[in-house]
């Protein structure tokens, strides 16, 4: 029996609307009465002839399950934000995802084109690195469960609805076998036994999912692949368009033998990556986050854990929220993950007009052959929305003693740290609030390396390890790349670091001491501080090393800009005198002007645009030691945000979920 409309469930969620229903269980658009904002409610009904002790023991299961998929974030998968148990049936809570199933836009748009439809198989590879890393497997990826977003960004969601699983039932022991749906389903998924199935089923169900966007028409089931093993048709035979580097992804990936698969979906998403097409019209790629790796450690499948997921499959808990089928072995680690770069041989030459981004964090295994020439670097492409979240501001400090890493709110409240230093330093913090991750550099190792963490302080990965220092990381506005400086030839230059294949590119080469880099929201660009003109001033040059020109080059010193993320402006700071203070300022680039936003005594530094480009965060000392301020854009509304003896510097602008 249907909720009522406008009933009020467990004291907080008012019913408004009935998104979906069946035998089984409904899912409802509902009111989060104490944060007013709108959720999806899923209800599962529990079975009535179910013996007590079944019953108590699959909602002991429920419990614990739900409490392992509230603490999965990821963009692409649908957040659980509560559980409970009301009136006798279990109930989940989730936020609400308005959008179109690829099913249906498949129904009233037929086949689509690659440049469409590989930045969604792009962000589904992400969600599954995530989600494997973690212990959990999908189990039932097809076009009903990837939900295109009217921004295109896609989410992983399932909203079939089933009962708690009754043993003595043989449709729910079916069911409990998670045979997915045939067309995308491997065929170690029809076997019933423990341990069947691993991360490469769900390889093969998306492969599926995507043959089914390119050509129009689902794959033929494992089982009539079996008998006729000429019935899967190639993919450029249905569309030609397709690029055969694409086409042999997929294929690979729908081998019938899961050890001819990609072994896991980071190795599938480097080379669904580096097969797309190098072609101007490809779209602007959506927003991806990223993830730091797992640790090398090797991960197995636990069939008693398969065997729960096998339960939740049934229930749709993971199926309604998360798309996440099946539970597999201990979650993971949260130690150190160090990825060893590939310094390629020559410099780029030109950037591609590659337009679909991938995830970074996930792939520090990848590698690349020593001997391996980096032709081109894909353009970093703007990414079209702010993501949902809290906006704060993160910096270093030594207020502890060392100099740690800290957040704070926008009101000068909430100060939490994020990583404390125990006797080394953090510092030079860089924040990328599409993908919820920091670089920083720090000598815990010895010497100065960059690092990488997720916006908790989590998951920290090593991102460059060699004998010379590797200070001032920047990010792309993707996450794939991160510049920095280096003086591993002698002198400080500008590197990029691809987190995707390994591989560094030196930027910069000469005598002089080129430092802080900065991106154009576009890619294309590095800005950086250089003392080559015999005083510090501002160039610009391309990623490949090419067209180095200066942008602001006065007889002022000029330091550490950051690129506006409309990629109009420069905003940085200058001190027109040796004795002098230095102050705020903002170079338009297209007029080639400058524009002062501050004027107090004491020295402005290290400024940094917010996301929307509204605001700038900058270090000042006008009230005698460095603290962090925040203005509007153009110099007005200035207050400043930390108070503390020691000095606080290096904000940078993160969105926290």
């Amino acid at each position: 029996m249907s909720l009522p409309i406008h009933s009020l469930v467990e004291g907080r969620y008012r019913v408004l609307a009935l998104l979906g229903h069946g035998g089984m269980g409904s899912v409802y658009r509902a009111l989060d009465t104490r944060l007013d904002v709108h959720v999806a409610l899923k209800e599962m009904l529990v079975q009535p002839d179910l013996d007590r002790f079944t019953a108590g023991h699959l909602r002991e299961q429920f419990r614990r399950e739900a409490k392992l998929l509230a603490l999965l974030s990821h963009p692409n998968l649908v957040r659980v934000t509560d559980s409970f148990e009301w009136q006798g049936n279990a109930y989940l809570v989730m936020n609400l995802v308005l959008g179109i199933g690829l099913d249906q836009a498949l129904v009233s748009h037929g086949a689509f084109s690659e440049s469409e439809v590989i930045p969604w198989g792009i962000q589904i590879l992400n969600a599954l690195s995530y989600c494997h890393a973690q212990g959990v497997i999908h189990r039932d990826i097809k076009p009903q469960n990837v939900l295109i977003q009217p921004d295109g960004q896609v989410m992983l969601v399932d909203f079939g609805l089933a009962k708690l699983w009754n043993p003595g039932d043989p449709r729910t022991q079916t069911a409990l076998r998670g045979m997915g749906t045939p067309e995308y389903a491997p065929p170690e998924q029809y076997d019933g036994s423990a341990g069947h199935t691993d991360a490469r089923s769900d390889l093969y169900s998306l492969a599926a999912t995507l043959y089914h966007a390119l050509t129009g028409q689902a794959p033929p089931t494992a089982t009539m692949r079996i008998v006729n093993p000429r019935a899967l048709l190639p993919i450029r035979q249905l569309n030609p368009a397709v690029s055969p580097q694409v086409e042999t992804v997929l294929m690979r990936a729908l081998e019938l033998q899961p050890e001819n698969r990609f072994p896991d979906a980071s190795a599938m998403l480097a080379a669904l990556y580096t097969g797309i097409p190098r072609a101007a019209s490809l779209p602007p790629a959506q927003r991806i986050q990223n993830y730091p790796a797992p640790p090398a450690k090797q991960k197995h499948f636990s069939p008693a854990l398969l065997f729960v997921g096998g339960f939740l499959l049934f229930i749709s808990l993971l199926a309604a929220i998360l798309g996440l089928r099946g539970i597999l072995s201990a979650r993971q680690d949260s130690g150190t993950s160090h990825a060893t770069p590939v310094v390629t041989g020559a410099p780029p030459t030109a950037p591609s007009s590659l337009k679909a981004t991938a995830p970074v964090g996930t792939l520090t295994q990848a590698t690349v052959a020593p001997d391996t020439l980096v032709t081109s670097l894909p353009t970093v492409t703007p990414l079209p929305r702010t993501p949902a979240g809290t906006l704060r501001l993160y910096f270093d400090s030594d207020r502890s003693g060392d100099w740690s890493i800290y957040s704070i709110a926008l009101d000068g409240t909430q100060e939490t740290t994020v990583i404390r230093s125990a006797g080394t330093g953090y510092g030079d913090t860089a924040c990328n609030p599409q993908i919820g991750q920091i670089a920083y550099d720090t000598d815990r190792d010895g010497n100065w390396e960059i690092y990488t963490a997720d916006w908790t302080g989590a998951n920290q990965v090593n991102r460059t390890s060699h004998p010379a220092n590797e200070e001032e990381p920047a990010w792309s506005a993707d996450g794939r790349y991160l510049a920095f400086k280096s003086d591993r030839t002698g002198n400080w230059d500008i590197w990029i670091l691809d987190l995707l294949t390994q591989a560094l590119t030196n930027v910069t080469s000469h005598p002089a001491d080129d430092r802080h880099p900065t991106w154009s929201p576009d890619g294309e660009w590095l800005a950086f501080i250089s003392d080559r003109g015999s005083n510090w001033d501002i160039y610009k040059v391309r990623t490949n090393g090419a067209e180095l020109t200066p942008v602001v080059a006065t007889p002022a010193e000029e330091r550490f800009p950051s690129w506006s993320p409309d990629g109009r402006s420069l905003v940085y700071h200058a001190r027109p005198a040796a004795n002098a203070d230095s102050d705020i300022y903002v170079w338009n680039l297209a007029e080639s002007r400058s524009q002062r936003l501050t004027f107090a005594a004491g020295d402005d530094w290290a400024a940094a645009w917010s996301p929307d480009g509204k605001q700038i965060a900058f270090v000042s000392e006008q009230d005698g030691n460095n603290e962090i301020y925040v203005m509007d854009r153009d110099g007005r509304n200035l207050r400043r945000l930390t108070i503390d003896s020691r000095g606080d510097t290096w904000p940078c602008w993160m969105i926290v979920p």
